[in-house]
């Protein structure tokens, strides 16, 4: 549901400074403790230092709605009062919930994204009867919820956040990084919009700045006039703490409003917000740390629970009426299933994926999403009836399916209504224009595999090096991707960051029609994808990478830097007048300094 203004709702549920007692009987997932009094300290690692910008900003004023929820305010306290006076708790709910969401106003984006530990109620339904139960969790989170919170706005809006990291110091803080591709500096952060054609560099979506704990810095950035509508997401991306930042549920869903929305079926369909995420944890419902002494990726984290939960519940119930239509915006934010999602006795309609609108409604019985994609999917509801929507869950190998999970019920029931499929969608042509008939200015062919010793991976033999780049691009470029997947059996999804891809050819067998996407899985034993690429509009920094998040944090990524070495020579910056000595500041706004001649290849 959409919300009137930039401030966080959830369905009549208020997020804000609330007494741990006073949200004891609430057993709804993804209700915050926004108040919950976090740790936080200072920066001051030796080699990855952010600068304080001041105060800790206070995240219930900045996101708490107090004027559109007086009623819901009034209804849960009465409820409460209730519970007190027969002494007897809520029970759990297992309905759907939508999280909460920040919501552009007047072309701004703006409010307050908070990382610190938090208390959480997980509501668990059983696929097979039983009582529902509840788990409570102790994770890193945004803003105190699992997920984070939905961004919602437009093309050509503007966004301005405050990212606040109250997590506690590192514990090895003080200790030079050995190996930059083992779990290291696990509170350090920084924040990536996956999908968004923005810039890469300065306080945009730059993923190699260090945002540390105690540290506020700004989100800004212009979204461009012609970003293609859909459904993008967000996550950290500190190399050596994202994966056990995942595990916590550390991620949510930007939505990108625009002309598809505006399609009459489609406008009509009830929207549902599904961030699929993986939870690792101990038996106390916390993540536990990395075993630093481990020989293999497999023995990193004791995990002991392992939950995959939909907007935050295991196994959510949603209801429909029969021929009522939903869009459902499905992102797998899980650290490894390449999903094969299906629903019982239904097809999927999808209209999109990644975030790019398809020419036309694509219909299927089962629909295969690698982690990182997204997909929006329409559901027409049949006859009256339960049914399950489920995925295998794990890394396929061939012949070795891993064993189905049940991600959520839909129970349709009551009177029938009369709602239509679109029969015509906005092709995306005029954003990302056809480029299988150009010629590519560049090709390069990189190779997904494992290293020489255990628990390290590699693109092409050369693990993840931060000291310097493995590729230059010059903006402007049309680029092909070769990527082989020499890495053993399983399948690798391929991503690349600001700028979605054309897929061209799966196995070497040309694809029809040739979708626009920005993660492809790369199947195993051989298996190849060849995509082309725009590199349009931005220079600087940014990855590409295997988005199973144990493998890239391991070793599996790479650096790329795009430059433009066609601007005047005066508008060139040397880099011994740049200073990148607070890794806050790290791949800095100055496009004068994005040249060639400022940037060491590796090897």
């Amino acid at each position: 549901m959409k919300a009137k203004d930039s401030m966080m709702h959830h369905d009549g549920l208020i997020f804000g400074a609330q007494a741990r007692t006073a949200l004891a009987a609430l057993a709804v997932v993804s209700l915050p403790l926004v108040g919950l009094n976090a740790c936080a300290d200072d920066g001051g690692e030796d080699d990855e230092v952010g600068e304080s910008t001041g105060d800790t900003a206070d995240t219930t004023t900045d996101t708490t709605d107090t004027t559109d929820t007086t009623d819901a305010t009034e209804t849960e306290t009465e409820t409460d009062a209730e519970s007190e006076t027969t002494g007897e708790p809520e029970d759990p709910s297992p309905e759907f919930e939508n999280p909460p969401e920040i919501v552009s106003e007047g072309g701004v984006l703006m409010g307050a994204m908070e990382v610190l530990y938090a208390d959480n109620t997980v509501v668990i339904n059983p696929t097979e009867g039983g009582e529902v139960t509840t788990l409570d969790i102790y994770t890193r989170t945004y803003n105190g919820s699992v997920p984070g919170p939905t961004l919602r706005l437009s093309p050509s809006d503007m966004i301005d956040l405050d990212f606040i990291n109250s997590l506690p110091e590192n514990a090895d803080a003080d200790t030079p990084v050995e190996n930059h591709n083992w779990p290291h500096r696990l509170n350090s952060t920084n924040f990536h919009l996956h999908g968004f054609h923005v810039e890469p560099t300065g306080n945009a979506d730059n993923v190699l700045r260090v945002i540390n704990p105690g540290v506020t810095v700004p989100i800004a950035m212009d979204v461009p006039a012609n970003h293609n509508p859909g459904s993008h997401w967000y996550h950290g991306h500190k190399h050596g703490s994202l994966l056990i930042q995942f595990y916590g549920g550390m991620s949510g869903m930007i939505v990108v409003e625009g002309d598809l929305d505006e399609v009459p079926e489609v406008a009509a369909a009830e929207e549902k917000i599904m961030i699929i995420q993986e939870l690792g944890l101990n038996d106390a419902g916390e993540v536990p740390e990395p075993n630093l002494d481990a020989q293999t990726a497999a023995d990193l984290f004791d995990i002991t629970q392992q939950l995959f939960p939909v907007s935050g519940k295991v196994n959510p119930i949603i209801r429909m009426a029969p021929g009522e239509v939903q869009r459902w915006r499905l992102l797998n934010s899980t650290t490894a299933s390449i999903m094969n999602v299906e629903l019982d006795a239904h097809d999927l309609h999808v209209i999109a994926e990644d975030g790019i609108t398809y020419d036309a409604m694509d219909t299927v019985g089962a629909l295969q999403m690698a982690p990182g994609d997204r997909a929006d999917v329409l559901i027409q509801a049949g006859a009256p009836g339960t049914y399950l929507l489920s995925s295998p869950m794990g890394m396929p190998m061939p012949g070795m399916e891993p064993e189905s999970q049940v991600l959520a019920t839909l129970i349709v029931e009551g009177e029938a209504v009369d709602m239509g499929l679109p029969s015509d969608l906005p092709e995306p042509d005029y954003i990302l224009p056809d480029t299988s008939a150009e010629t590519p200015d560049e090709v390069y062919s990189i190779s997904f595999e494992n290293g020489m010793e255990p628990g390290v991976f590699t693109i092409s033999g050369d693990a993840y090096d931060p000291s310097c780049y493995n590729y230059i691009l010059q903006r402007g470029d049309v680029v092909d991707w070769e990527i082989t997947n020499n890495a053993g059996m399983g399948a690798h999804p391929f991503h690349i960051h600001t700028n979605a891809f054309q897929v061209l050819e799966i196995n070497g067998m040309p694809e029809s029609p040739a979708r626009w996407q920005d993660v492809v899985p790369v199947l195993g034993n051989g298996g190849s994808v060849r995509v082309r690429m725009r590199v349009d509009d931005f220079v600087g920094g940014i990855l590409l990478h295997c988005h199973i998040t144990t493998h890239e944090e391991l070793g599996m990524m790479h650096k790329l830097v795009i430059v433009d070495d066609t601007i005047p020579e005066a508008d060139k910056v040397p880099a011994d007048e740049v200073d990148l000595s607070d890794p806050a500041d790290f791949n800095p706004d100055i496009p004068g300094y994005y040249v060639s001649e400022n940037f060491n290849l590796c090897n």
